[in-house]
């Protein structure tokens, strides 16, 4: 929408240059910090998500390093194959908002 705004000042400055007091550069501005603060709160989901992820993959690593049979072997590799499913559900879920 400000970038809509600031747009449309534009225009209008170019067709008449006399009119003064047009705010174009502080909506130029609004419009890039609003969308820059868009961008790092997506980052920060992201970061928080790939966090748990890691955190997840760290625990079923010990998990399988600790394995002393072929039953705890295969529940640990269970368990490694949920983690990235549950990632990529929510990675799927990011990419349909």
């Amino acid at each position: 929408m400000a970038y809509a705004l600031g747009f449309s000042f534009i225009v209008v400055r170019i067709a008449d240059p006399a009119i003064p007091g047009w705010p174009t550069e502080p909506l130029i501005v609004i419009a890039a910090s609003l969308i820059g603060w868009t961008q790092i709160k997506k980052f920060n989901e992201l970061a928080s998500a790939y966090t748990l992820t890691a955190h997840e993959i760290g625990l079923t690593a010990d998990l399988i390093t600790d394995a002393n049979s072929d039953e705890a072997f295969s529940a640990a590799v269970n368990e490694a194959e949920l983690a990235f499913s549950r990632e990529h559900t929510q990675w799927v879920a990011r990419q349909n908002n």
